[in-house]
């Protein structure tokens, strides 16, 4: 499993967000982003940035659709269509947001990040040809960062007057286990603290115990959780069965 946060929720729902400051020069931001791994790690460094650009979201986009998507070996081909179609979804509703926070509004604050490398550095690396593309890099990972009151369609809301949530985490098969993840979420940490938010949130589903040891790791801790009935009323089911699709929200304190 390659995602490690439930996809956001987006439709007949349009956030309203602006970047801070410190997105306005991404390479002000990203300077101090550049991850520097050691020993046998098949990705041996990587730069973490705000994306803006088309080919940026659409690879996000695309990257996201593949790991919140998947289906069996017989319905391989409905399933490589139903991916396009929640890509340019997902893609045109990274637009919409780019859009808004390059108009500006006032008190609201998101961050597509994404995580590249130069594409010639995973050339003999397994499943590398299933890499997002992005001019001469290739994706890696991708995660969304809000400084919203609650995320639609969560019921589970961070009990704070300024909190920051995580979305859509995710990285791509060929850089798992490379510190991809970790190296996402310290970023969005950071910037959660340079928005002076009080706690970082993240909604996961409750049978995902490799997220819930991801993120307890990297110091969150369970704060709320949704009852089966409340999951089984909104109809979220997993393998079929009514509530097993209930939601955690982890919680992390910032300084």
């Amino acid at each position: 499993m390659n995602s490690l946060a439930k996809p956001l929720q987006r439709r007949g729902i349009l956030l309203r967000v602006t970047p801070p400051s410190t997105l306005r020069n991404r390479h002000c931001f990203c300077k101090a982003q550049i991850a520097q791994l050691r020993g046998n790690s098949k990705v041996k460094s990587f730069t973490i940035r705000p994306a803006e650009s088309d080919a940026e979201l659409r690879a996000s986009a695309t990257l996201r659709a593949e790991s919140f998507y998947t289906y069996p070996p017989e319905r391989s081909f409905a399933g490589k269509i139903h991916q396009i179609m929640k890509g340019d979804e997902e893609f045109e509703a990274l637009k919409e947001q780019r859009d808004l926070r390059e108009a500006g509004q006032p008190n609201q604050k998101s961050a597509c990040l994404v995580a590249v490398c130069p594409a010639e550095s995973m050339q003999d690396v397994q499943d590398a040809s299933s890499l997002q593309i992005i001019g001469d890099e290739a994706l890696l990972g991708t995660l969304d960062l809000y400084a919203i009151r609650a995320m639609p369609g969560e019921v589970l809301i961070g009990d704070c007057s300024n909190p920051a949530y995580l979305a859509n985490v995710c990285v791509a098969k060929a850089a798992q286990r490379q510190g991809v993840g970790r190296e996402l979420i310290h970023s969005a940490v950071d910037l959660a603290n340079q928005w002076r938010t009080e706690a970082l949130f993240v909604h996961i589903l409750w049978v995902n115990d490799r997220a819930r040891m991801f993120y307890e790791s990297l110091g969150f801790r369970v704060d709320k959780e949704e009852s089966s009935n409340t999951a089984h009323y909104r109809g979220h089911c997993l393998e079929g069965i009514e509530g097993r699709g209930r939601t955690l929200m982890l919680r992390r304190d910032l300084p």
